[in-house]
C-alpha cells in the first residue's frame, strides 16, 4: 500500500450508524454489455468511461476512466446529506498515467479522495472523514484535466454517528414517492408481454414485507408481485384486447397497509408483429414493401408502433395515378418526388393503386425533427423559406418544430402528411419549479391553444436540475390536453432511474404519443480516432435508456443532433482543420448502425437556424441517405470528404506560424476566452481559438502571410472560411463592431461567390467585453492542386492591429 503512497486512515471516534450506502451501485453492478444504472456521465472531452464486470477487488465490477485532454466525470447527482455531519467516503482505486491532484472521487470542490499516485497497478483501499455545507450534493468520480486513467470499485458514503440518524438520503430515495409506470400504457400489446412499474422517493417500511397488487377491471384479473427492490414487472398474459382500468396497490402483506393506490388507463392492442421476411435497412428503416403493382392492385402493410411510413412510387409512364390507404388518397402522380409520409396508428393497413402501373416503396422511418424553420442571420446564404425547404429539407423530414411559414404553405407541409409543431417554455423564472404555474401556463399559452400545430414541444429541462422534474411530471400527468395533441419534451443529459417519475410522465401524455426529445450535441474533437471515442457516449446511453424503460425505444424516444456550426452565431466546429460534415455523419452513421440504436423512433436536428446553406443542405442530405434510404454505405465517402483534408496547415496557429511565411509585422498572440466568446465556438473543453496570429500595420510598412493550400482537386468546389478581430478592442476589452480592413489573395482559382459577415452586435450587459470578429466565406473552384494564399493589411491604418484565426479550406457540397 505504502508503494503507492496512499494514506490508510482508521477512524477511532466513532462507527457508521447506519448498513446503507448512500451512493446507489457504488459496486458499479450492471447486466452485460450495459452501463451501470444511476451513473451518468456527458462528455466534453475525448475521455471514455468503460465498465468491467470482473477484474476489481475480490473478482468484483469496476470502472475506468480515461481522458488524454480535458476533465472526464462519472457522476451521480442529487443526494441528500446533513450540512456539517461526518461521513466516511471510500473506495478502491488503481491509476496510470495520472496528471493532477483534483483526479479522484468528491463530494463538493476539494472534498474527497483525491492526490492519488500517478501509477498505482494494484488495487489499493482509501478513505476519508468529511463533511459538507450543502445539503443536496453530487458524488463525482474525475479524471482532470491533463488527463490519465483512473479505475475505481466498491464506493461507498456512509454516515459517521451523529444527527444524520437516517435523514441522508440516496438519489433515489431524494424525489417525491411515486409508483410509476414505465411502460407505454396506451399501446400494450401480448407480444411485448410485460409492463413495468417502479418506485422513486423514500420508502416507509420494510420492503420484503410489501407486496404489488395490481387489478385488471374488465378482465378481471389479479396479479400479485413482491415489492422487492422496487422495481416491479408484471406479465400480461390472459389480459384482454382493448380499454381497461388497472389499479395498482403497494400494501403491507401482514396488516393490509396501503402505501400507495393509483388507476390508470390502460389499452391492450394486437399489434401485428413484423414478419422476419421483411429487410431492415438499418436500425432506424425496416423496408415492408418494394415491387411492382397494377393498377387495381391492393397490397397489405403491418405497422408495429406508433410511428411514421413512408411511401414512394415511381409510375411507368406518365399517365395519372392515385395511392389509396384504407380509402384516402395520400399520393398521385402530382405529388412531390412521388413521395409522402403518415403517421400512423399500429395495425395493418391496406394500400390500393390506381391507374399507371408502376414500383411501389413502403417503409417503417422514424420521427425526423428539425428545429426549426428558419434562415441564418448571416449574409451569403440566402433564406431557408419554403422553396429552400422542398428542395433540400421537406424530403428527410416528418416534423418541423416552429418557423415561419404561410398558412397556404403550412395547408401544403400537411397534404404531405408532414405535422407543425410549436415550442412552449417550460421553466418560468418568476415561480420557478411551480407546479401549478407550469400546468396553467400549458393550457393557456397560444403555443397550444393555436389550431395550425399539430403537436408542442416543451423546453426544456435536464436530468441533472432534479428539483424541476417531479413538477414537471405532475403537470404533465394532470394536464387534461383538450386539444389531444402529442407533447414532446426537450431533455439535456443522460438519464437516471430515480427520475422515472419524469420519464414515466414524459412518455405516457398525450395518450402514450409523448415523446424524449434526447439532446446530443456533440463537441467537435482534433482527430478522427478522438471522436469516435467521444462518440462512443452516444451508445452507452442509449442502453441507459433502454435498461431504464425498454419498452419506449421505438415510439416515446429521439436522439436530436447539433448541427449548428455559423459562427459568430454558435458552433460546434470548433477546429478549422476538421470536416464538420464528415463529423456530423459520424453521428447519424452511429445512429444507424450501432446495435445500442436499434429500432431507435426519432432522430433529428436542433440548430438549422445557425448552421450556414451547405451545412443546412448536408444535414438533410444525411437524414434522406440514413433514415428514409436506410442506407449503410458513407455519403461522405461518395464525395470524398475526409475528416481533416490537411489542405491548410497549422490554421489556427496553434504551432506558432509553423506553416506560413511571414514578413517581420506579423507575430502571434493569444487571449483566453476569444474562441469561446467572441468567435462562439461551443463548449469545448479544449478552448480553441484563444491563439491567432497579429497583423500589424505601422507607417513604414503592412503586414503580410502567406500559404500554399495543398491537394485540391482541378475543377472541384471548395469554401475558405477565416475570422478576424481587432486585437487591440480584444486586449482592451472593448466592442466596436465595423468592418476590418483585411486583404486577401487566392490564386489559381475561380472565386464563385465571396461575403463577409460582420458581427454588429452591441455589447449586451457590463459583461460582454470580447470583441466583435469579421467571419469570410468564400467559394471557389480550383483550377490547379494548389493555391497561394495571401493575407495583408496595406489598408489599414498606421496603429491598427489585426487578429486572424481558423483559416479553413475544405471541399464543398454543391446544391
Amino acid at each position: 500500500m505504502t508503494k503507492c503512497g496512499f494514506l490508510f486512515l482508521v477512524f477511532l471516534g466513532g462507527l457508521c450508524s447506519g448498513k446503507e450506502n448512500r451512493i446507489l451501485n457504488g459496486d458499479f453492478q450492471s447486466k452485460e454489455g450495459e452501463f451501470p444504472l444511476y451513473w451518468m456521465f456527458r462528455s466534453h472531452s475525448n475521455g471514455t468511461a468503460e465498465h468491467f464486470s470482473s477484474g476489481g477487488p475480490d473478482g468484483k465490477s469496476f470502472l475506468r476512466l480515461r481522458s488524454t485532454e480535458g476533465a472526464f466525470r462519472v457522476e451521480q447527482r442529487n443526494l441528500k446529506l446533513i450540512p456539517g455531519e461526518s461521513y466516511k467516503l471510500s473506495g478502491f482505486f488503481r491509476t496510470r498515467n495520472v496528471k493532477d491532484p483534483a483526479t479522484g472521487v468528491f463530494l463538493e470542490k476539494e472534498k474527497g479522495i483525491q492526490n492519488l499516485p500517478a501509477d498505482c497497478p494494484e488495487w489499493q483501499y482509501r478513505e476519508v472523514q468529511l463533511s459538507v455545507q450543502g445539503d443536496t450534493v453530487g458524488v463525482r468520480i474525475c479524471v482532470d484535466r491533463n488527463g490519465g486513467e483512473l479505475d475505481v470499485a466498491g464506493l461507498k458514503l456512509l454516515p459517521i454517528e451523529g444527527k444524520d440518524k437516517g435523514r441522508s438520503l440516496t438519489q433515489r430515495e431524494n424525489r417525491e414517492p411515486a409508483f410509476v409506470p414505465l411502460s407505454n400504457l396506451r399501446y400494450l400489446s401480448p407480444h411485448s408481454n410485460r409492463l413495468s412499474f417502479y418506485w422513486a422517493g423514500i420508502f416507509p417500511a420494510d420492503p420484503d414485507k410489501i407486496e404489488c397488487v395490481f387489478s385488471f377491471d374488465r378482465s378481471a384479473k389479479t396479479i400479485r408481485r413482491p415489492f422487492g427492490d422496487g422495481e416491479v414487472t408484471l406479465d400480461l398474459n390472459g389480459i384482454g384486447l382493448g380499454e381497461d382500468v388497472l389499479t395498482a396497490r403497494v400494501l403491507e402483506k401482514e396488516t393490509g397497509r396501503e402505501f400507495h393506490a393509483g388507476k390508470y388507463e390502460v389499452r391492450m392492442l394486437d399489434i401485428p408483429p413484423l414478419p422476419s421476411s421483411l429487410k431492415r435497412l438499418n436500425n432506424l428503416v425496416t423496408e415492408i414493401f418494394h415491387g411492382k403493382v397494377r393498377s387495381g392492385e391492393e397490397v397489405i402493410l403491418p405497422n408495429p408502433r406508433y410511428g411514421w411510413m413512408f411511401f414512394r412510387y415511381r409510375g411507368e409512364s406518365p399517365a395519372p395515378f392515385e395511392a389509396v390507404l384504407d380509402g384516402k388518397k395520400i399520393l398521385d402522380e402530382k405529388s412531390l418526388r412521388g413521395e409522402t409520409a403518415r403517421l400512423l396508428e399500429p395495425g395493418k393497413y391496406t394500400l390500393k393503386i390506381n391507374g399507371s402501373p408502376g414500383t411501389l416503396t413502403v417503409r417503417l422511418i422514424p420521427d425526423i425533427l428539425n428545429f426549426p424553420l428558419g434562415s441564418s442571420r448571416w449574409p451569403g446564404n440566402g433564406r431557408y423559406d419554403w422553396t429552400f425547404a422542398k428542395k433540400y429539407m421537406l424530403p428527410a423530414l416528418t416534423t418541423i418544430d416552429v418557423g415561419g411559414a404561410s398558412p397556404e404553405e403550412r395547408a401544403e407541409l400537411k397534404s404531405m402528411g408532414l405535422q407543425w409543431f410549436s415550442n412552449f417554455g417550460v421553466l418560468n423564472p418568476k415561480k420557478k419549479n411551480d407546479r401549478a404555474d407550469l400546468l396553467e401556463r400549458l393550457g393557456a399559452s397560444g403555443s397550444y391553444t393555436d389550431p395550425q400545430y399539430d403537436g408542442m414541444t416543451l423546453d426544456e429541462t435536464e436530468y441533472r436540475d432534479a428539483p424541476a422534474l417531479d413538477p414537471y411530471a405532475w403537470a404533465l400527468r394532470e394536464f387534461k390536453n383538450p386539444r389531444n395533441i402529442p407533447l414532446h419534451s426537450w431533455v439535456i443529459g443522460p438519464p437516471s432511474p430515480s427520475y422515472a417519475n419524469f420519464i414515466s410522465a414524459a412518455i405516457n401524455v398525450s395518450g402514450g404519443r409523448g415523446r424524449i426529445l434526447y439532446e446530443v450535441y456533440n463537441r467537435g474533437q482534433r482527430t478522427e480516432r478522438e471522436a469516435e471515442d467521444y462518440l462512443r457516449q452516444m451508445p452507452v446511453h442509449a442502453g441507459i435508456y433502454r435498461a431504464i424503460a425498454p419498452d419506449i425505444f421505438a415510439q416515446n424516444l429521439s436522439i436530436i443532433l447539433g448541427n449548428f456550426s455559423e459562427n459568430p452565431s454558435i458552433s460546434l466546429a470548433s477546429f478549422p482543420h476538421v470536416d464538420f460534415k464528415y463529423y456530423l455523419e459520424m453521428q447519424v452513421r452511429l445512429l444507424a448502425a450501432d446495435p445500442a440504436f436499434r429500432g431507435l423512433g426519432g432522430v433529428g436536428w436542433w440548430g438549422t437556424h445557425a448552421a450556414n446553406e451547405e451545412i443546412v443542405r448536408w444535414s438533410f442530405a444525411l437524414m434522406k441517405h440514413y433514415a428514409v434510404e436506410g442506407r449503410a454505405d458513407s455519403l461522405s465517402a461518395r464525395y470524398g470528404f475526409r475528416y481533416a483534408p490537411g489542405h491548410v496547415k497549422n490554421p489556427d496557429f496553434e504551432e506558432g506560424l509553423t506553416g506560413w511565411q511571414a514578413n517581420s509585422l506579423v507575430r502571434t498572440g493569444t487571449f483566453k476566452g476569444f474562441g469561446e466568446k467572441s468567435e462562439k465556438r461551443y463548449g469545448s473543453v479544449y478552448h480553441p481559438g484563444d491563439m491567432f496570429a497579429i497583423l500589424a500595420r505601422t507607417p513604414d510598412g503592412h503586414a503580410e502571410l502567406r500559404q500554399t493550400v495543398t491537394g485540391l482537386v482541378r475543377g472541384k468546389t471548395y469554401s475558405l472560411t477565416f475570422f478576424t478581430a481587432d486585437a487591440n478592442d480584444m486586449k482592451n476589452h472593448v466592442v466596436a463592431p465595423r468592418r476590418h480592413k483585411m486583404e486577401y489573395e487566392l490564386g489559381d482559382v475561380e472565386i464563385l461567390r465571396r461575403v463577409c459577415a460582420v458581427d454588429y452586435r452591441k455589447a449586451r450587459d457590463e459583461k460582454d467585453t470580447f470583441a466583435r470578429i469579421n467571419a469570410y466565406r468564400i467559394i471557389f473552384r480550383a483550377e490547379k492542386e494548389e493555391a497561394g494564399l495571401v493575407f495583408r493589411n496595406k489598408t489599414a491604418e498606421p496603429g491598427a492591429e489585426l487578429a486572424l484565426n481558423y483559416v479553413s479550406v475544405m471541399p464543398y457540397f454543391e446544391p
